[in-house]
């Protein structure tokens, strides 16, 4: 990440090569030490290309009440990702509560939730406008519950469908 002109905190990398880890052993049945194998220097070359992209969409650290609301999100999106934020909050709750991560992607979703009530309440028409880094987190949101170990593979692919649509936009 410090390549692409990006600082990650080394545990928190730690945290996303394992959630990676977790998903590559969770999507092909095998142990998490053969998941590893999968992971050489090119995949993680890619990871840390994809995760410079996707945070430059989201804007980490900026104040998304300020910034300017460009993106129009259809009442039926709206509703499809709210919905999907809570389920991730239930899925965190009964999976991850006990541990720091767990509980940071619980306040961040129902930081995300809590926004888009607010702008949902503010729209007085049949879509809603929002900034479109809001919907980047929150899609980034959506596939990173679907790549939870303990969510459904229903549930994975409501998540990812949630996420493309609202990527979509």
């Amino acid at each position: 990440m410090n390549e692409r002109g990006l600082f990650i905190d080394p545990s928190d990398a730690a945290a996303l090569i394992n959630d990676r880890v977790e998903a590559i052993a969770a999507t092909l049945h095998i142990s998490t030490t053969a998941a590893r194998r999968y992971l050489d220097p090119q995949a993680l070359d890619e990871l840390a290309d994809t995760m410079a992209g996707l945070l430059a969409d989201e804007q980490p650290g900026v104040d998304l009440m300020s910034q300017p609301r460009d993106l129009a999100i259809p009442g039926h999106v709206m509703g499809r990702i709210t919905a999907g934020l809570a389920e991730a909050i239930q899925l965190y709750l009964q999976h991850e509560v006990s541990t720091e991560t767990g509980k940071d992607h619980i306040r961040s979703l129902a930081q995300a939730l809590s926004l888009l009530g607010q702008l949902m309440s503010e729209s007085n028409g049949p879509s809603t406008s929002v900034p479109k880094a809001l919907a980047a987190r929150v899609a980034s949101q959506l596939e990173r519950a679907a790549m939870t170990p303990q969510t459904s593979t229903e549930l994975a692919a409501a998540f990812r469908r949630d996420a493309m649509r609202l990527r979509g936009l």
